[in-house]
């Protein structure tokens, strides 16, 4: 079965979804994004071949816990790409500080982020992986998801890395 885009929809926070459904069976992959890299992401995902399950791509304007909690919490994934700016795939990373600040979504739903969020360490080893500090995989990584971070241009390879190693 060849992949199509067939749901979209945004959050509280304005964040936007865009599902691509598979063929029939394994799990929900979750790939969050920057707003700004959202499109070179659609383009990576549109030259899939077939595959099993669901990816749902999220677009978030900015890189805060608030939206990426509700984005694992909405999606339920069996496992989440953080799409970064780096070249390569990195399966482990530094703590992460974050943005402190009252902050107001495009929606206009306020919103407050402080302090720090745990080095994390994914459950599947990648050979000559990067360590990469990502907000997003360390939310996932706590949650017990497998999780990968990568640049665009690995998107393709941490799907199929995701696909081999885990249940997903």
């Amino acid at each position: 079965m060849t992949p199509a885009f067939t749901r979209s929809w945004s959050d509280a926070f304005g964040s936007a979804y865009m599902t691509l459904e598979g063929g029939t069976g394994s799990g929900v992959i979750l790939i969050v994004a920057r707003l700004e890299v959202t499109r070179d992401a659609l383009t990576a995902l549109e030259t899939l071949s077939a595959f099993k399950g669901r990816v749902v791509l999220c677009a978030l304007e900015a890189m805060h816990a608030a939206p990426l909690l509700a984005a694992l919490h909405q999606v339920e994934p069996s496992a989440v790409i953080a799409l970064e700016d780096v070249n390569g795939i990195a399966d482990r990373g530094a703590v992460t500080m974050l943005e402190s600040g009252e902050f107001v979504a495009a929606t206009g739903l306020e919103y407050v982020e402080s302090g720090e969020c745990a080095a994390w360490q994914s459950s599947l080893s990648v050979p000559d992986a990067l360590e990469v500090s990502s907000l997003a995989a360390s939310l996932a990584a706590i949650q017990g998801l497998p999780v990968l971070a990568c640049g665009v241009a690995q998107l393709r390879t941490a799907l199929e890395i995701l696909h081999s190693r885990s249940k997903v």
